[in-house]
């Protein structure tokens, strides 16, 4: 999953996903103690015509473990600067040619683009999105998003996608945990998963927003997908009828300009 959120105080950029992309965190991370530290900061290439690249590495405490964590990211900002700032979360293992186009794109169109390259956690399915959605509902600096191929509730896609490492685990919890089934197993992450973009939603209700759906998706469950949009009050949508890396590819590839025209719009009211 990628998703993308926008805010417009450059300033604190950081802090607008620090506490939240890295784990699946609970309600209670608000109370962690999560300063951010840069610790390394050197330029690298944009590869866009008036724009400049910077690529940070971000020291962090983990607000559930409480161990110390980092985050890379390469900030990509017009030459004349732009207080709009759009985050890019990218799916499980980091960016790919995909998201570096994107921000590389939106840099072009004059708004600053914050890549979360790589985090020092282990997923186990893409996140991206799921953060995305959550972000919306939580942190109210962040006042757009567009979400590609995310769903909800993630007990449902854990459940269900065939995604390998899933897919694995969830065979291995049942036999040890002597569950009957998948549904049991739905059952039981219900209660156990606390980060979910459900829980956040009177926020996110009343924040503009845009989903891309696949239709044949199995990763993240089309279904799950068609729930999320109905639980974030039916924001715009694009449907691709293709499934998980399918709609990713083809979002970028025939959808970018009305994300980019949707990003750019938002956020110059």
């Amino acid at each position: 999953m990628l998703a993308s959120l926008a805010m417009t105080t450059s300033t604190t950029i950081r802090l607008a996903f620090l506490c939240f992309v890295l784990s699946a965190t609970p309600p209670s991370f608000a109370r962690a103690p999560n300063k951010a530290r840069l610790i390394e900061e050197k330029p690298g290439k944009s590869h866009v015509r008036h724009c400049l690249m910077t690529r940070k590495t971000i020291a962090i405490t983990d607000p559930v473990h409480f161990t110390d964590a980092r985050v890379i990211v390469d900030h990509y900002e017009p030459r004349t600067g732009s207080e709009a700032q759009v985050l890019i979360l990218p799916p499980t293992g980091g960016e790919n040619l995909i998201d570096r186009l994107y921000a590389r794109k939106l840099c072009k169109r004059g708004l600053g683009a914050v890549l979360v390259k790589t985090w020092s956690y282990d997923t186990e399915t893409s996140l991206g999105a799921l953060y995305a959605a959550t972000l919306l509902g939580s942190e109210k600096r962040i006042e757009t998003g567009v979400i590609i191929v995310g769903g909800s509730p993630l007990s449902e896609i854990l459940a269900t996608s065939t995604i390998p490492g899933v897919t694995q685990q969830r065979v291995s919890r049942i036999e040890k945990l002597k569950l009957q089934d998948a549904q049991d197993y739905r059952l039981l992450m219900d209660k156990k998963i606390n980060l979910d973009a459900s829980n956040f939603l009177p926020l996110a209700r009343g924040k503009s927003a845009l989903m891309v759906t696949a239709l044949k998706d199995k990763i993240v469950p089309t279904s799950t997908q068609l729930n999320l949009w109905e639980e974030m009050g039916r924001p715009a949508r694009i449907d691709i009828k293709a499934g998980h890396l399918g709609a990713m590819i083809s979002a970028y590839t025939w959808h970018r300009r009305s994300i980019e025209d949707f990003l750019v719009r938002e956020l110059a009211r």
